[in-house]
């Protein structure tokens, strides 16, 4: 049931309402994000728009912060996402390159595009786990809604925790206690605050990091695997 004020906004793909939902996962599919309640007829650049995750990191409000790694060469200090072509060019986000020419370009897109699948199998996951998500919700609220998305989602992550020790693909192991992040604390001075700046938030959406973040995966992929691929 949908309000009628609503049926246009919330209108989906099938012509029925529809509530969107905006998932984070890793290989696993342990969830490390998630936001429910956009309205249907939105597409992926409205539900970022709307994503309070995103919104966060460049307000600076909620950066991500990582500990300092290099990359063939790169300077890391933020968590970046594999997205599809349509999104912004901001760093965090690793599109796929569909008209690179290169080998190196080819195999990066490659294995973006295969490991950009894994938020594809949670929600067909998610969906055969939890029936009560794949049929017609008979709540009127998108709040009991998000409460229920919640609660399937955090039943989920408990059991791929159970069993993520015992899959089969031990190279593509992600380490949990390394992607935890810790809420910073408030600047205590004006020359820290421009730093927290400067480090985590300025360059958020600065296209010529985008493109040096691209590089070092396309490198890094290529050192290897690209010999066998």
């Amino acid at each position: 049931m949908c309000p009628t004020a609503d049926h246009g906004a919330f209108k989906g793909r099938g012509g029925k309402p529809e509530v969107r939902l905006e998932a984070i996962c890793d290989f696993d599919m342990y969830i490390w994000w998630l936001y429910f309640g956009t309205a249907g007829a939105a597409n992926d650049l409205s539900i970022v728009s709307e994503s309070p995750l995103f919104n966060a990191i460049r307000a600076g409000s909620w950066p991500p912060q990582r500990s300092q790694g290099i990359v063939e060469g790169l300077s890391l200090t933020w968590y970046y996402y594999l997205v599809d072509g349509i999104y912004p060019r901001f760093r965090i986000f690793a599109p796929p390159l569909p008209y690179s020419t290169t080998a190196k370009g080819k195999l990066y897109s490659k294995r973006q595009e295969a490991e950009r699948k894994s938020v594809e199998r949670l929600f067909g996951v998610l969906f055969k786990r939890f029936n009560i998500l794949f049929q017609p919700s008979r709540l009127y609220r998108k709040a009991d809604m998000r409460a229920v998305v919640q609660a399937c989602a955090i039943i989920h992550n408990m059991v791929v925790a159970a069993r993520r020790d015992g899959y089969a693909d031990p190279i593509m192991r992600v380490d949990a206690d390394a992607m935890r992040v810790v809420r910073p604390q408030q600047p205590a001075s004006e020359a820290e605050l421009r730093e927290f700046w400067e480090t985590h938030v300025d360059g958020t959406d600065d296209l010529q990091q985008q493109q040096a973040l691209l590089e070092a995966l396309q490198d890094h992929i290529w050192r290897v695997s690209g010999a066998d691929s």
